[in-house]
């Protein structure tokens, strides 16, 4: 990912600190009212006020992981031509993350194609509002938390969001193990519908009385 930092008021010292093993100095970044600078990623950083009126200071933090992810994912589709048991190209046959491209593309055909705008009801088309929406402020929570408990705890930004990538990976495995189940079960409940009507005939069979014969008269001489 990378950081900016933009000033909004005053003027700031950044100091960046390597982490200890490196062979790098600690350096100084300077920025003024109105300008912004590029931070890296990964190290820790301290920033002060120089300026005589209060420092007035956001953070801009783009996920870059995030978004050569998709770029992937959207290629090897195309590759694939929206078949999973075509061959892999070569790109990312040795992709350490190819195992997670091919459990999306699975939700993604397995899941039914969206209605048209046309023949969906308001209803539907404001719950979907509503779910994307949501989506997008829950995923912007999480982010968030993750900047403050790794400023809070010195812990890897970049570790949070791998364990926030794995957490969505496990969740979509237990939709894929929930939905196969449920055929099981039903599979399952039907074949034991269809043992327990065989059985119930043959009981009828084995218990039917059996009619009596009348007794035949015997010829008169």
């Amino acid at each position: 990912g990378s950081l900016n930092i933009s000033v909004l008021q005053g003027q700031v010292v950044v100091e960046v600190l390597p982490e200890e093993d490196s062979l790098e100095q600690p350096y100084n970044i300077s920025i003024s009212d109105g300008h912004e600078s590029l931070i890296p990623t990964g190290v820790f950083h301290k920033v002060y006020t120089v300026s005589e009126v209060p420092s007035c200071y956001m953070y801009i933090y783009m996920v870059t992981e995030e978004t050569e992810f998709f770029e992937n994912l959207k290629e090897l589709e195309h590759a694939l031509n929206g078949s999973l048991d075509a061959p892999v190209p070569d790109k990312f046959a040795k992709d350490p993350k190819l195992d997670q491209y091919m459990e999306v593309l699975k939700v993604k055909n397995a899941a039914p194609p969206p209605a048209p705008p046309a023949d969906r009801s308001f209803i539907q088309l404001f719950m979907s509002f509503l779910k994307m929406h949501y989506m997008s402020m829950y995923r912007g929570l999480q982010l968030i938390k993750g900047a403050v408990w790794s400023m809070y705890s010195g812990e890897s930004y970049r570790e949070y969001l791998k364990e926030l990538e794995l957490q969505a990976m496990l969740g979509e495995n237990v939709t894929l193990v929930a939905n196969a189940t449920q055929g099981v079960n039903k599979t399952q409940m039907m074949n034991n519908t269809l043992n327990n009507t065989k059985e119930k005939n043959n009981t009828q069979r084995v218990n039917k009385p059996q009619e009596k014969k009348a007794p035949q008269k015997a010829d008169s001489p």
